[in-house]
């Protein structure tokens, strides 16, 4: 399974035109160049819908698209360049820097098609630190590529990410959770989970999901069948170059970690996976020094397992689910 962007990306695009401008040639016909342009983005972008396709002589003519909700981002098309000291848009003393900081916008032209007014426009957008992507270019790749990322922030925004852990980590068990650094938490957002998972709705667009370790366990890691998860772990046994682990038992809960992650993501059409690798005990409470803990020396993983047992978390940990999920397309990380 490999994420894909989600559908529904809206685009609203609007071509800059004047008459008798110098570039790219007197006497142009915008109308025909327009319908040109229009009919190749409707065809040759995928997963956009552009809507509008109105000639414009000035960006404010689009400054009410800003503010609707159901546009995703702005494509304006400059067909015509004035030459100097006619001054563009963004260069007027009443230009209005806020309304290009509402929705992310590509400004497009030919080469040496509407080359001034975009030339100008890119350091004025570098300037105020705006969402644009100035494109001049008679390769319409380079377009495309612009509008794509459109297309990521439209999926990210619909985009579900399941956070697995323990809600409350049990008071003296010495759970990595807790430790300090420079007296902050190590994981500060677990400090304040409702807090973290509104301002990345606000920032990035995601929906985060919580779901505590011992619900997964229940929902997804006890319910895949053995069968499959002896499967799953010859298929990595036989394809390792070399096997580090004490016993099967160990590959077998890797296995059915991936397997379980899997399963929540395709069933439940989550994007990506974080799984708090936090739930597991801390060495302070397993009395054993880190150096003992060297990739062949798993001596302390019965009771690393009876205590991960104790503490409703999930009895393994999610690093080789992490990485396999990860290379298949499904974003997966720890904490």
């Amino acid at each position: 399974m490999v994420t894909e962007l989600k559908d529904g990306t809206r685009v609203h695009v609007g071509f800059l035109f004047k008459h008798n401008a110098m570039f790219p040639y007197f006497g142009m016909n915008g109308e025909a160049r327009r319908d040109f342009l229009l009919d190749k983005l409707k065809k040759e972008v995928d997963g956009i819908e552009f809507v509008g396709g109105d000639i414009i002589s000035d960006i404010e003519e689009i400054e009410d698209v800003e503010d609707e909700e159901d546009i995703d981002g702005i494509l304006v098309y400059v067909i015509t360049s004035t030459i100097w000291p006619f001054p563009i848009w963004s260069l007027r003393k009443d230009a209005d820097v806020d309304i290009y900081r509402k929705k992310p916008m590509v400004v497009a032209t030919d080469f040496l098609g509407g080359f001034y007014p975009v030339v100008d426009f890119n350091q004025f957008a570098r300037d105020n630190n705006l969402p644009v992507i100035t494109v001049q270019s008679s390769d319409f790749n380079d377009i495309k590529k612009a509008l794509h990322k459109i297309k990521v922030i439209h999926s990210m925004k619909q985009s579900k990410i399941l956070s697995v852990g323990l809600k409350e980590p049990p008071e003296g068990s010495g759970l990595w959770v807790q430790e300090l650094i420079n007296g902050e938490p190590m994981i500060s957002w677990r400090t304040d989970p409702e807090g973290y998972k509104s301002a990345v709705k606000s920032v990035f667009g995601p929906e985060i999901n919580y779901m505590s370790a011992e619900d997964f366990k229940g929902k997804y890691y006890d319910v895949i069948p053995d069968m499959e998860v002896e499967a799953e772990a010859d298929d990595w046994i036989n394809g390792a170059m070399k096997v580090q682990v004490r016993n099967r038992d160990w590959v077998n809960r890797m296995a059915r970690m991936y397997l379980s992650m899997k399963k929540a993501a395709e069933e439940d059409k989550f994007d990506a996976i974080q799984m708090d690798c936090r739930t597991a005990p801390a060495q302070t409470i397993m009395e054993i020094p880190m150096k003992e803990r060297g990739i062949e020396l798993y001596g302390f993983e019965k009771p690393a397992w009876e205590f991960l047992k104790k503490i409703g978390a999930i009895p393994t940990f999610p690093c080789g689910a992490n990485g396999r999920l990860t290379s298949e397309g499904i974003p997966s990380v720890g904490e």
